[in-house]
């Protein structure tokens, strides 16, 4: 099995749709530091001991104006919400084009089907974590160059990182613990999200209906949940760093993890039974 998932990694992150997904979101990523942290440098004076009073201000830091965190910016959230396509671009759709194509006839005369399905969503989840993962590192550490790393203060209302919020008290102690915590809950979370792709593969009649259905279910988590007036449950409000729907909780979390955990391996225990015709 473990030689099978090496030639699926190799097909997912090396191939065109992956380059194109990765310059799509650090495009995104790096848009959001021209639009959003390049503005902030002209506050970054000098403190002097003749500096009025006045004119000593909070300042703005990586904690306020980074992409994981600038809760003003329409960047932040249409970047979070579109993610789930651009996560699902490399990999997303290879087992419905494989059917499709006959290329799983040649592949289950080589190896058993369980090894095939297992490095399929194996591929897929680790192909969108990586998707999620690059553009938040790497516009993190570019604003960690311009702007300061002062710990954020409670009081300043720049975030919505309240009291009763999830790791609040990490956040305002290690920030950047905090970013990590996150950073490996949205790994998973878009990890397991673009694997309902392939699960859902069978159901679905084109390769673009598959490589859209982790988009379609994070947008209808979210209108739903707002419809209920609990969009704290979404999966955008539990996977963007500033919560901007409040009051998200570990129960949510696991619910997903368990969720989707349970309708991969369900759907890879149906894949194996199934018979082809030509079979």
């Amino acid at each position: 099995m473990w030689n099978y998932i090496k030639i699926e990694l190799r097909r997912g992150f090396w191939n065109r749709n992956m380059l194109w997904a990765l310059l799509a979101v650090l495009l995104i990523s790096f848009g959001q530091i021209a639009l959003d942290v390049f503005p902030m440098l002209q506050y970054l004076k000098p403190i002097t001991a003749d500096t009025p009073a006045k004119e000593i201000l909070f300042p703005h830091t990586v904690f306020e104006k980074g992409i994981c965190f600038n809760q003003s910016s329409s960047l932040t959230y249409y970047f979070y919400m579109i993610l789930p396509i651009f996560c699902a671009l490399p990999f997303g759709g290879v087992l419905f084009h494989d059917w499709k194509k006959g290329y799983t006839k040649n592949v289950f005369t080589k190896t058993p089907k369980v090894n095939y399905y297992v490095s399929q969503y194996v591929t897929a989840f680790l192909t969108a974590g990586v998707i999620s993962l690059v553009p938040a590192v790497i516009n993190t550490l570019v604003t960690a160059l311009l702007l300061p790393s002062t710990l954020p203060y409670p009081g300043i209302g720049y975030v919505g990182i309240f009291s009763d919020s999830l790791l609040a008290t990490v956040y305002y102690t290690n920030p950047y613990l905090y970013l990590i915590i996150y950073l490996v809950i949205d790994f998973v979370l878009f990890g397991l999200l673009n694997t309902m792709a392939l699960s859902f593969s069978y159901f679905l009649k084109s390769e673009f209906s598959v490589v859209m259905f982790p988009f379609l279910i994070f947008q209808f988590l979210y209108f739903f949940g707002v419809f209920l007036n609990v969009g704290n449950w979404s999966l955008f409000a539990v996977t963007i760093p500033t919560q901007p729907e409040g009051n998200v909780s570990w129960i949510t979390i696991v619910a997903y993890l368990i969720l989707m955990l349970l309708i991969d391996v369900f759907a890879i225990w149906k894949y194996v039974q199934r018979k082809d015709h030509y079979e």
